[in-house]
Order: structure tokens, then sequence, then C-alpha cells
């Protein structure tokens, strides 16, 4: 059996191109499909684009999710870019901009752009696409905005870290000092903007480890641990590591993929759900705090329990109320459109309780039929998910059938795109990206040392004479 070089690559080119041919085959079959895309600049500065794909697997009747394509671009990656390589994929492999009902991108001008967009570009070829924000992000972005008192606390929390990570001697000095006084931990976290949890991270490690943090500074930084130890910064950093930990558990809700479990399905009812019952627990809390019940938030129910926080606890709950008024405020103005359910909604996350006045005209009939089939009825109340009941269950009743796959088909996150880039990190990494550089292997190896060129000419095959 060959195993050249040349002949697995080929080996691995003609299955890449029947996978390929296999997934486009179902793509088409499908009465309708979503995308979301996203790009990144990996480790050799090469722009990498990344599509995926969800559509209705007609002879399984199941919802799949797959990676449609992946890119490099070039030079630019504006909107027009990206736009460009997604069109000449359609064309080449017939793909219809008509069946295109969801398409799913970060925040990123460059995609949201209202005049040269890919979003707006992607309405262009399909006015009635729904083209959408990630879930995840306009959650991360939520959460940024912090009253200016706040913001200071968070502020010198990065600043405390920064001091002992930022220098190798005082890393080193910090984790003897937790080891002798057998800590839990011994390093603090750094925080990364882009990564959604580490702000939350950083900020409860910080909090586990404040008395070693105390030692160390006393005898590092007296101005630090002056702040370290005021009242007020106590209180306050541990309604920010509570509060944090709440938007980290929603965020861990957000992530997945519609192929994690049969209990969990990714579509956008699920998310919906979750961001509304977020701004509900956000009322809830104001409501507990005018009554000074501060349960939602346990470490910062431990300190105020001590009579020395007693004189400021007025002025700290005047600032935690005005943190939940501004967080609720946010969270309505970047999800609208899940402030209310439409009628076509309910309809289709129960359309047995839904009230048939209440249904589009159009719709009316096709409801009054579906809530009088009672298969499709027992089938639902047995706690099938809605994915099953409209892709194998609701076959009979088309109408309906149609509008609920073009609401479930449809991406709410660029969660794929994300987990696909964390792969490519590992896949690509400095070594590897290294062996690329060079298309003659030989050439890479003789500039390395002149030794080892001596030794490639050795191992050559002599030519016969």
């Amino acid at each position: 059996m060959p195993l050249s070089n040349n002949t697995v690559k080929a080996r691995i080119g003609k299955m890449s191109c029947d996978i390929e041919e296999q997934l486009l085959g179902k793509i088409k079959s499908s009465p309708y499909f979503a995308l979301q895309c996203d790009e990144t600049t990996d480790i050799a500065q090469c722009c990498q684009l990344l599509v995926f794909v969800r559509f209705l697997d007609v002879e399984d009747k199941t919802i799949k999710e797959e990676l449609l394509l992946s890119s490099v671009l070039e030079t630019t990656s504006k909107g027009i870019d990206v736009m460009q390589i997604i069109s000449n994929y359609f064309e080449n492999h017939d793909l219809k901009w008509e069946k295109l009902v969801g398409f799913c991108t970060d925040g990123a001008p460059a995609m949201l752009g209202c005049r040269s967009g890919l979003a707006t570009l992607v309405k262009e070829k399909n006015p009635s696409t729904l083209t959408t924000h990630c879930v995840i992000h306009r959650q991360a972005l939520a959460t940024k905005t912090l009253p200016e008192e706040l913001a200071n606390i968070l502020k010198l929390a990065i600043k405390l870290v920064n001091f002992v990570k930022s220098k190798a001697l005082n890393t080193r000095i910090f984790k003897k000092l937790c080891v002798e006084l057998d800590s839990e931990y011994d390093t603090l976290l750094f925080h990364t903007e882009v990564r959604w949890l580490s702000k939350g991270n950083m900020l409860k490690r910080l909090y586990e480890l404040k008395e070693e943090m105390k030692i160390f500074l006393n005898e590092k930084d007296s101005e630090l641990l002056e702040k370290f130890c005021d009242l007020k910064f106590e209180l306050q950093f541990a309604y920010l590591v509570d509060i944090f930990e709440h938007l980290n558990n929603l965020n861990l809700q957000l992530q997945g993929s519609g192929h994690k479990t049969l209990e969990f399905r990714a579509n956008i009812f699920i998310f919906e759900d979750k961001i509304r019952a977020f701004v509900c627990k956000i009322n809830l809390w104001m409501n507990k705090i005018e009554n000074n019940n501060y349960s939602a938030f346990q470490t910062f129910q431990t300190l105020i329990n001590d009579d020395q926080y007693a004189d400021i606890l007025i002025e700290i709950q005047h600032n935690i109320k005005k943190h939940l008024e501004k967080l609720k405020s946010e969270f309505i103005r970047y999800f609208p459109e899940w402030n209310e359910v439409n009628s076509v909604q309910k309809i289709i996350r129960n359309p047995f309780c839904a009230k048939v006045e209440e249904a589009p005209e159009y719709l009316q009939e096709a409801v009054i039929e579906l809530q009088n089939d009672s298969d499709c009825k027992n089938m639902f109340d047995s706690g099938m998910n809605l994915e099953e009941f409209w892709c194998r269950r609701a076959t009979l009743h088309i109408q309906l059938r149609e509008i609920a796959l073009r609401y479930l088909v449809v991406f709410s996150t660029t969660y794929l795109c994300e987990q696909g880039f964390s792969s490519l990190l590992v896949i690509k990494n400095k070594q590897r990206n290294r062996l690329d550089v060079s298309d003659d292997m030989r050439l890479a190896i003789s500039n390395i040392h002149p030794r080892i060129e001596k030794l490639v000419k050795e191992m050559q095959p002599q030519k016969s004479h």
C-alpha cells in the first residue's frame, strides 16, 4: 500500500470532496438553511473565515449543524470581501439564496454595518433573511456598563492582579506564600476582554486569595494595601464577585450547539427564555434589595453582617441598585426583539395552547386542524422537544411546519465559529506554523544549521551511473 506524502494527501482530498458533496446534497434537499460566520487572525497573521450551516436533514428528519466553508481572506476583511467568498461558493455549488432564512454574525462593523456590512449585503440577495447579532456577544456587551464607582473597583482589582502577575519575581513570591499558607490556589488569573468568562473568574480568584494578597501587599506596596483594605472597596468588590458569577452562569447557558444533548437544543426559543429569565431575576433582586434582602449575593451578604460596614451600607446599596437598573436597561436595549413573544412564535412553541383568534388570519384554519389532531397532541404532551415535533411528527401540517422550520434552523450564536477558532489555535501552533512557511522543506532545514544540510545530503539516494 503506497504511503507517500502525495498519496496520503490525494486520499485526504478525495475524502474531503466526497464529504462536501454529501453535505451539499443534504443542504439542497432541505427546505431552508441558515448560516453563521466569523473571521479571526491566526498566529501567522492570516485572516481565517469560518462558515457553518444549519439545515434539516430530510432523511433523518433532524436539524443538523456542519462546517460549510473555511477560507482565507488574503487582504482586507471587509463585509464585501466575506460576501464575495460566500457568493462565489453559492454559485459554484448551486446553492439558492432563496432558501437562506437566517444569517448570524458577531457585532463587528464589517458584519453588521448598515451600508456595506455583510448582513446588509446578504439582505440584498434575500430580503426575507433574518440577520441576527450573536446572543453571546450581545450579552457580553450588555454586561460591560458599570457605574463609575464600581468601574473604579474593577480597575483596582485588575491593577492588583497585574501587580503580582506582571513580574516573574512577584509571581514566584506570591505562589510560595500561598503554598506555605496551604491555600486552595496558588496563582491569580488574568483578565482578558475578549474572553467571556475571564472577568468573573479573575474577581472570584482574587477574592478567594484576598488574605494572601493582604500579606503580600504588606511587604510590597503599602499604598495598594490601604486601598485593598478599604471598607467600601471590600463591600463593592464582594458585590462584583457575586454579580459576575451570575453573568458567567448566564453566559455558560448561552454557549452550546444543537448537538450537545437531546434535552438541550440550541434553537432561538431556548435563548429567548434564558435572556428573559435573567431580566426577571434582575427585577427580583432589585425588589429584594429594597427590603434589605441580599440573599442573591452570598459573598456580599456574609460581609454585611459585620457591624463595621453599617455606616456605609446605605451608600453601597444605592450603587448596587443603580448598577442593576443600568444592567436591566442594557439587556432591554441589546435584546429589543425578545421583550414580547409574537403570536406566530406562540403557535410554534405550543400550538395546542395558542388562541386561534390571536393567530394571523392566514394561519387560523391550520391551527384549528393541528389542535384537533389527537396523535400530534399526545406526542407533544409526552414531552417531545420542539425540533423533533415539527421535523418528524407534524409532517402533515405543511403550512405550520414550514413556518416553524424557518425559526428552528436559525442560528442565535456564533458559538461554532468560536469553537472552531479555539481548535485552530491548537492545530496551528507556533511550531506547525513554521513548517508551513517554506515550500521546500530541504531548504528550510538548511537554513537552520549547515551540519543538518550535510546529513540530509548523505541520506539522499545516490544516482546510478
